[in-house]
């Protein structure tokens, strides 16, 4: 065979190729969804379980052996002093709800109080998750549920799972000064997505406690402060796992869950910072 003979049959082997992979993936290639997170977001905690909390730190402080400056003018109530030196919680709990109906209770637990805020029963956190989903494969790729994953990173058998079910409004999210109540933060409900063959879909979920799969609780354990990787894991319609947005180690500390009770949000970014140091050369 001469050379161009030996060109010709090259030529027809790559034309060959990549007939085949356009067929490949115009007929055969299922879909193949890639998520990416850069963010997630401690969101701020319901209006209601912000006074059930306040009230249970303060009643928290009220009992303790050592209290706070902060509760130094309630102490002075004869009445509440006589529910502390009996140790009637009930008693106090009611006396301090009829007060505050009264007269507002100005209180402001401080740090060492709040260092358990949370280990109480009206504490969880809720978390908000930006996610970018990209289907680079040859079919259109569903996803019907969102689920996000902490793994504690001092133990990796203690986990935490949080379901994505409704969708926030980003700007309702981030105009602080509307004050928006929480349900008309809710976009809508989260019933599931379809992502065409080389589209993309952005979707900002709200991911609430799951604390029990099959009667059975996930975690005894309440999620506190420390370090836990996050990873955002997405299912189709047969319950596979199609795709997996790893975050990272994110930490949760004493600042995020005083802005969660105080009403407010605090973002956590990935890369943000080392993105920065690299632009600046350092």
């Amino acid at each position: 065979m001469s050379a161009s003979d030996y060109l010709a049959v090259i030529s027809v082997l790559i034309a060959s190729s990549s007939l085949g992979i356009v067929l490949y993936k115009e007929f055969f290639q299922g879909p193949k969804l890639i998520l990416a997170a850069e963010s997630i977001a401690v969101l701020r905690l319901p209006g209601n379980n912000r006074s059930a909390l306040m009230l249970d730190l303060l009643v928290q402080d009220l009992m303790s052996d050592e209290p706070t400056d902060a509760c130094a003018a309630l102490r002075n109530n004869q009445q509440i002093a006589q529910d502390i030196q009996n140790q009637n919680e009930d008693n106090l709990r009611q006396r301090l709800v009829a007060i505050s109906n009264q007269d507002p209770i100005n209180y402001e637990p401080p740090d060492s109080v709040l260092e358990g805020l949370p280990q109480l029963a009206a504490f969880d956190y809720n978390f908000m998750v930006p996610i970018y989903i990209y289907n680079t494969g040859g079919r259109t790729g569903y996803i019907r549920s969102l689920i996000l994953v902490l793994t504690n990173d001092a133990d990796a058998s203690s986990k935490w799972v949080f379901s994505g079910l409704t969708e926030l409004d980003d700007i309702k999210l981030l105009d602080r000064a509307a004050n928006f109540k929480d349900g008309e933060r809710v976009k809508s409900f989260f019933s599931g997505i379809s992502i065409a063959p080389s589209n993309s879909h952005r979707i900002t979920p709200w991911f609430i406690p799951q604390k029990s799969i099959d009667n059975e609780i996930v975690n005894p354990e309440k999620l506190t402060f420390g370090r836990y990787t996050a990873e955002v894991k997405a299912f189709d319609a047969s319950g596979i796992e199609v795709g997996t947005a790893k975050i990272g180690s994110i930490e949760l500390a004493l600042k995020q869950a005083k802005e969660a009770l105080g009403g407010s949000e605090s973002f956590i970014y990935m890369h943000i910072e080392g993105d920065a140091k690299t632009a600046l050369g350092v």
